[in-house]
């Protein structure tokens, strides 16, 4: 049996921990700055939504942002808007109105990365209940990544014998 998950608009990216830094931290509550958030540990986007425009303000001309986006690129012709987001280990690109939502991807990102994200209650979190007035780490902390071969150290690890 499944278990059941909450509607995306009852999704809140606060209630997940960021177990990949230590001490583990909790994701921010709005979904916008999660996906940079969670863009910024994963190393690849998450959910972008492009306009034409916005694909004109990150390439310096038209042929450049249809020779590095162009998947993107051929729906804006048709659509005002396209969503470039990340499912099943790579990135799809769909109209607008055809795309899941940004909390919808966000959750399906973070259930795919459980051993890093973690869905916790709000007392289980290492800081405690979350406050009203605390504010979430805004880029993952710089810890030595989980996934370092065996036999690399961090630069100026001493050698245990």
């Amino acid at each position: 049996m499944k278990p059941s998950h909450p509607p995306a608009d009852l999704f809140h990216a606060s209630g997940w921990l960021d177990a990949g830094c230590r001490p583990p931290q909790r994701l921010p509550e709005l979904t916008d700055a999660a996906i940079e958030y969670v863009a910024h540990a994963l190393g690849h986007p998450v959910y972008v939504r492009w306009t034409l425009t916005a694909l004109k303000r990150g390439c310096p001309s038209l042929a450049d942002a249809k020779r590095e986006h162009p998947a993107v690129f051929a729906l804006l012709l048709d659509h005002d808007a396209a969503v470039e987001y990340w499912e099943r280990g790579r990135l799809r690109v769909e109209p607008e109105s055809s795309a899941p939502s940004a909390a919808t991807v966000l959750e399906r990102v973070l259930r795919q990365h459980r051993r890093r994200f973690r869905l916790t209650a709000a007392d289980d979190a290492p800081d405690g209940p979350r406050r009203s007035g605390t504010r979430p780490a805004k880029t993952p902390c710089c810890s030595p990544p989980a996934w370092r071969p065996r036999g690399l150290r961090a630069p100026g690890a001493s050698r245990m014998r």
